[in-house]
């Protein structure tokens, strides 16, 4: 009797240790995680103020912008749009220095926006309503753009976001567009 109370003490011995270090590992693991999600918080920070500085655009330092572009994309890719603080701290940056970057017409710089808005459009699927939105009346001017990639671009751009979100909201900014003065923004 001796025995079988012993092992059986040994054996919920063993199981409190192993549960012990399992809980251990996920402590760990959440830390790591959380330091994951700081340093691609930190990463698209650091870009987005390469980004900002207008007067990059000004001074045609448009290499360095489309590397920040890349790897803004990347950690869209890696999950950037799915952190907690996306809607209220991460967003409204990725809005303001996507918008300045469509304000230059340098085609590898509006191709790397429009995939760059593509991708976080596919990922976000219903919840980039608003995103779409915003970013329809900025696509508009380049329609008009005599740089054919460039409206290439929009264009395929901004049927790829309203084809990915099917949302009823954003009609109006479509509708917008259709009483353009300019007939490509109508007829695109």
């Amino acid at each position: 009797r001796q025995t079988m109370k012993s092992r059986a003490k040994a054996n919920t011995l063993r199981g409190g240790s192993r549960s012990r270090s399992k809980s251990k590992s996920k402590t760990k693991s959440k830390r790591g995680g959380e330091s994951k999600k700081r340093s691609k918080y930190r990463e698209f920070m650091a870009q987005a103020k390469i980004l900002s500085d207008k007067k990059k655009i000004k001074d045609s330092e448009w290499n360095d912008r489309q590397e920040a572009l890349q790897k803004i994309r990347d950690l869209v890719q890696e999950g950037l749009v799915d952190l907690k603080s996306w809607p209220g701290h991460i967003e409204p940056v990725f809005r303001k220095i996507l918008a300045i970057q469509l304000e230059d017409l340098r085609t590898a710089i509006v191709k790397e926006v429009c995939s760059l808005l593509a991708e976080a459009v596919d990922i976000l699927q219903h919840r980039g309503v608003e995103l779409v939105r915003f970013f329809i009346p900025y696509l508009f001017p380049l329609l008009y753009v005599t740089i054919k990639i460039v409206s290439k671009c929009a264009t395929g751009c901004i049927n790829y976001m309203v084809k990915t979100i099917r949302s009823y909201d954003v009609l109006p900014e479509l509708v917008a567009g259709c009483d353009d003065a300019h007939a490509p923004v109508r007829h695109r």
